[in-house]
C-alpha cells in the first residue's frame, strides 16, 4: 500500500527520537495445555500524544473517477460469480480467492428439529473451559518456535488439539475439497454437532423468512433503520444500519441466502480459542448476533467507520497521487501479519485473505492497539476436524488470486494464507494487484519493487511468502512480525507523526 515519502534513519539519530517496542505483558498463564498462543511484540510509544480522530466515511467521490490515478485497478472487471462478499467501500469489488463452492447456492443449512419460533438458545455458563498459554515477548516466541518444531517456524501450534470423536464417521475420500457445501453440512451435523456451548450466545432461529430490507424493518425485538449498502458479493449483501433507542448505534448486517451457519461457527471457534488473549481477540471482528430464517441468515457485527483495508489504499491514492508512506503501510502489515499468526495458531486457515477482507477500525497513530480486522470467514477451514496432516489439492477458478500450490496442481494448506498475505503487502507498497510470475524456479512479482522500496526488507518479505517449500516447511511469521518491529523501532517519532496525519487529512478529502 504505501509508496514511501519516509526515510530511514540515520545512526546519529538519539535514542530519544526513537519509537520503542514494549513487549505485551497483560498475559495470562495456562491451566490447561489444549492450545497455545504466542503473543507478538507490541508496537507502541511512550508518547502520550492523542490518538488520531476517526475520520467520516470515506467513500470516494464519484466526481473524481475520471481523474483518478488508479483507474486500472477500479475497471477491473469482475465476475460477479467468483464474488463471495467483496465490501462495496468506494464502489469497488473484488473478485474472491476462493470463489463460492457450487454446491454453496444449492444447500440452506438449518439445525434438525431446532426450527421454533424466535429461539435464543442460551450457553451453559457453568461449563469449564479450555484455557492457552500465552507469551510474553519476542524472545519467547522464537524459542517456542525452534522448539515446536526445528524445521517450521511458521507459529502454527504442533502440539494435539482435541479432535471430535465423530470425525471418523466422515469418509473424506482421496482428495477433500474444503469448500465443498455438502462436506461442511456434514462437519457441522456430525462432528462439530453444532451448536455447542460456545456457539449458542447470539444465535437466534426463526420460523419466519429473511425481512425485506424496507428503510425501517425489525429484527428479532429491535426495530433497525437501513441507511445505505455498503457490500455486495453473489451469495452476500451487507448493509449498514442503525437500530432504534436511546442508544443507537450504527451496525452492519450480512444477509446471506441459503443460510450460512459456517461463518458463525469459526467466528465463535476463534473467540473460543482465543479467549484469554483481549489483544489477540480485537484482531477479529465481533459478530454478535447470527439470526437464521427458513431462506437465510443475517449476521449482526460492528460497523467499521473507514472502510477496509483496500478502501484506505484506494482514496489516500486519489488524494495525494501517490501509495501510503511506507511507515504507515508497515504497521499495518505488522498488524495484519499479527492477526494472521493468532488465527494459525487456532488452527485455522482464513481461505480468502485479500485487502476487502481487512477494516480499519481506527486509524494508525503511535500507540500498540490493533487498527485492523480480519473478516469474511465464509471460507475457513478449521484444520482440527481433519485427519492429522490432512492436505489438499482442490482449485479454484480466480488465477490471478490462488496461491502458487494450486497453479502447479500441489498440496496446499496455510499457503493460501501466506499468499493472501503477500498480495496485502503489495497492494499497501504499490497500490496495485499482485501478478507473479516463475524466474529460475522462484516465483517473483510480474511488476518489481521500484527504487526507492527497501527490496532487502521487502523482497526477502515477499519471496519467503511466495515461494514455500511444501506443507511442512511453511514461512516464519514471527520472523516477518521481527523485521517490522526492526523496522519501526528505528523510525523517527516526528516522521511518524508526520505520516499519521497526512494519512488523516487525505482521508477527510473523500
Amino acid at each position: 500500500m504505501n509508496q514511501f515519502m519516509g526515510q530511514k534513519s540515520s545512526s546519529s539519530i538519539k535514542n530519544s527520537s526513537k519509537i520503542e517496542l514494549k513487549n505485551d505483558k497483560n498475559c495470562k498463564q495456562p491451566s490447561v495445555q489444549n492450545y497455545q498462543v504466542y503473543e507478538d511484540d507490541s508496537y507502541e510509544t511512550k508518547s502520550t500524544e492523542k490518538q488520531v480522530d476517526k475520520t467520516k466515511d470515506n467513500s470516494i467521490n464519484p466526481s473524481n473517477e475520471g481523474k483518478s490515478p488508479i483507474k486500472k485497478i477500479q475497471n477491473i472487471e469482475v465476475n460477479d460469480d467468483d464474488i463471495t462478499c467483496s465490501t462495496k467501500a468506494f464502489a469497488f469489488l473484488l473478485s474472491s480467492s476462493t470463489p463460492l463452492a457450487p454446491g454453496r447456492t444449492k444447500t440452506n443449512f438449518v439445525i434438525e428439529n431446532q426450527q421454533q419460533p424466535q429461539t435464543r438458545i442460551e450457553p451453559n455458563k457453568n461449563k469449564e473451559t479450555e484455557e492457552f498459554q500465552l507469551g510474553k515477548n519476542l524472545s519467547m516466541i522464537l524459542e517456542a518456535s525452534k522448539e515446536r518444531n526445528s524445521s517450521t517456524s511458521s507459529g502454527i501450534i504442533s502440539s494435539s488439539v482435541t479432535k471430535p470423536e465423530q470425525q471418523s464417521s466422515i469418509d473424506f475420500g482421496d482428495a477433500i475439497n474444503p469448500f465443498d457445501d455438502e462436506l461442511i453440512t456434514k462437519l457441522l451435523q456430525r462432528v462439530i454437532k453444532f451448536p455447542n456451548e460456545h456457539h449458542k450466545s447470539g444465535y437466534v432461529e426463526q420460523e419466519s423468512e429473511l425481512p425485506f430490507m424496507r428503510s425501517e424493518f425489525k429484527l428479532g425485538q429491535n426495530k433497525m433503520t437501513l441507511l445505505n449498502e455498503i457490500g455486495k458479493g453473489s451469495y452476500a449483501r451487507v448493509m449498514k444500519v442503525r437500530s432504534d433507542g436511546e442508544n443507537a448505534v450504527e451496525r452492519a448486517l450480512k444477509i446471506q441466502k441459503p443460510a450460512c451457519a459456517w461463518e458463525w461457527y469459526i467466528s465463535k471457534e476463534i473467540e473460543h480459542r482465543l479467549k484469554d488473549s483481549e489483544k489477540a481477540l480485537s484482531y477479529f471482528i465481533n459478530m454478535d448476533q447470527m439470526f437464521v430464517f427458513k431462506n437465510g441468515s443475517i449476521i449482526s457485527m460492528e460497523f467499521a467507520t473507514h472502510g477496509t483495508l483496500l478502501s484506505v489504499i484506494l482514496a489516500y491514492k486519489v488524494a495525494m497521487n501517490r501509495s501510503i508512506p511506507i511507515t504507515v503501510g508497515a504497521l499495518l502489515i505488522l498488524q495484519v501479519t499479527s492477526a494472521l499468526k493468532y488465527l494459525h495458531q487456532c488452527q485455522i486457515i482464513h481461505g480468502d485473505l485479500k485487502p476487502d477482507n481487512v477494516i480499519i477500525k481506527t486509524l494508525p497513530s503511535q500507540c500498540d492497539q490493533p487498527c485492523v480486522q480480519l473478516i469474511d470467514f465464509g471460507r475457513s477451514i478449521d484444520m482440527t476436524l481433519f485427519p492429522p496432516d490432512t492436505t489438499f489439492t482442490h482449485t479454484v477458478k480466480t488465477a490471478d488470486f490462488i496461491c502458487h500450490e494450486m497453479r502447479e496442481k500441489l498440496p496446499w494448506t496455510y499457503q493460501t494464507d501466506y499468499f493472501g498475505l503477500a498480495g496485502i503487502m503489495y497492494m499497501v507498497l504499490m497500490s496495485d494487484y499482485m501478478k507473479t510470475q516463475k524466474i529460475r524456479k522462484l516465483w517473483v512479482p510480474l511488476k518489481p519493487f521500484p527504487r526507492y522500496i527497501d527490496k532487502e526488507l521487502w523482497g526477502t518479505m515477499l519471496s519467503m511468502l511466495l515461494n514455500i517449500e511444501s506443507c511442512k516447511k511453511l514461512p516464519s511469521l514471527d520472523e516477518i512480525i521481527r523485521k517490522l518491529n526492526k523496522y519501526l523501532s528505528i523510525q523517527q517519532k516526528v516522521v511518524l507523526k508526520h505520516n499519521f496525519t497526512s494519512l488523516k487529512n487525505a482521508l477527510k478529502k473523500n
